[in-house]
């Protein structure tokens, strides 16, 4: 793939971009796939177009388990589309077809922060229909990450604090993972 400075990489595609909701994953996915030129897909967006229904309203009409099946589903014909930034859901990562996709078809980063830092940059709570509890959302977050850590680190290829990091930090950290992993894994 071509960055930005026209430096050629030779990187496994997709690019899966893991982590909780307010990791960045659709921030920091769009910024990499205009610095490497590579299409972007939302698996998010691609429900909601596929289902002409919003996220929240499939978890309340047809409920979780409904839409982690149209979940796997998308992300199955994504993958076979070619070289793209793939932004998932937070809980793509729950079902096990689903990890071993992420392990085997692409090349998986994990992007990681605190629930503290996820509080802080989760604007819009009522798209997300697992942020509906009258405890904390620090609290709420924290629960989700207890049950998801294990499988994030699992998929993940690779892992990026993002904490510290502004979304442009976090891309270019990424860009310059490549351009080593590239140096180190040449052709």
């Amino acid at each position: 793939m071509l960055l930005s400075d026209n430096l050629y990489v030779n990187f496994q595609t997709p690019i899966f971009l893991v982590g909780m909701m307010g990791s960045w994953k659709s921030t920091v996915g769009k910024n990499l796939a205009e610095k490497t030129n590579l299409n972007f897909i939302d698996i998010d967006d691609e429900i909601e177009g596929k289902t002409s229904n919003r996220i929240v309203d499939i978890f309340k009409n047809d409920g979780e388990v409904h839409f982690r099946k149209v979940e796997s589903i998308v992300l199955r014909e994504r993958v076979s589309v070619g070289d793209q930034i793939i932004s998932t859901g937070g809980g793509v990562i729950l079902l096990p077809e689903n990890r071993s996709i992420l392990k085997t078809k692409g090349y998986t980063i994990y992007l990681k922060a605190s629930p503290e830092v996820l509080a802080n940059r989760i604007r819009n709570i009522g798209k997300r229909p697992l942020l509906n509890s009258s405890r904390s959302l620090v609290t709420q977050l924290e629960n989700i990450l207890i049950e998801r850590k294990s499988f994030y680190k699992e998929v993940a290829h690779f892992t990026l604090n993002t904490d510290l990091m502004t979304s442009n930090d976090a891309t270019q950290a990424i860009i310059n993972h490549m351009r080593t992993n590239n140096a180190n894994n040449p052709g």
